[in-house]
């Protein structure tokens, strides 16, 4: 480490900042780090390695690594909502795509419980980069899905040249068939009745119903915009990146004490 003081902007107080790295990290108390730690990880309640890179890269305190590995387990809200699984094998593995926002794949969270009129919710993810979205729906109506698909990726992303999806009628349906024809988009079916097959969004259904658990509230809807940002902010081992780096810098968080300035 490289410790050296630093003056906040506006004030006369001075914190310790290690800058051994390319960003200043502050220097805390491991009391103060709990603090970090607690208003980082209850964003999303986001797993032990993934919360331990994200605070790592933000802070800096002795035993960083140890202290974030056992407050996730500490965390009532995680070993309440979450559960652990024994994966198989795939049947088969996508091939990864050359760039991002090219191939994605779609899916409807459903039903989850009356809020505002939204009972439903689209999710994307793209392959590549593992950027994903939520969408609140009111009803999962074909005119619905093909309307947030296209205002809400496409004006945004552009237009992917393949979509997996599984064999709902909303994704079968003849106007969801002619956007595709349209758009000159690829639509690939999964295996009906087997969920693994659309193994990369139905694991990010359970981690986000399990972030929205842990907030023990209805009103998921509210609660989206903040569990969001903490998802695509988590180290991933497969990409050795972030999601967030698609847009070629880290996002800064709600719970983020301090900017680089």
């Amino acid at each position: 480490l490289l410790i050296k003081p630093f003056t906040i902007p506006g004030t006369a107080i001075d914190i310790s900042c290690d800058v051994s790295t390319s960003k200043a990290r502050p220097y805390l108390t491991p009391s103060f780090g709990k603090t970090a730690f607690d208003s980082i990880h209850n964003i999303s309640h986001t797993g032990a390695a993934k919360i331990t890179k994200l605070i790592a890269e933000k802070f800096v305190w002795p035993n960083l690594r140890k202290c974030c590995r056992l407050w996730s387990r500490q965390c009532i809200p995680c070993q309440t909502a979450k559960v652990q699984r024994h994966n198989r094998a795939p049947l088969w593995i996508f091939t990864l795509p050359d760039q991002r926002f090219d191939h994605i794949n779609m899916d409807i969270v459903r039903p989850l419980s009356p809020c505002k009129g939204y009972r439903y919710c689209l999710t994307i993810v793209d392959r590549y980069s593992l950027w994903l979205e939520a969408l609140p729906l009111e009803d999962i109506t074909t005119e619905t899905i093909a309307f947030n698909f296209y205002t809400h990726w496409i004006a945004r992303f552009g237009v992917p040249s393949r979509v997996t999806a599984d064999q709902g009628r909303q994704f079968e349906s003849t106007l969801f068939r002619e956007l595709s024809r349209l758009l000159g988009i690829k639509h690939l079916r999964t295996t009906a009745y087997h969920p693994a097959s659309n193994g990369i969004i139905e694991r990010w259904h359970r981690s986000l119903k399990a972030a929205i658990k842990c907030y023990m509230t209805n009103n998921w809807g509210e609660v989206l915009p903040l569990i969001l940002p903490s998802f695509r902010s988590s180290w991933r081992d497969d990409l050795r990146a972030t999601p967030g780096m698609v847009y070629g810098n880290t996002l800064r968080l709600l719970g983020q004490f301090f900017s680089e300035k």
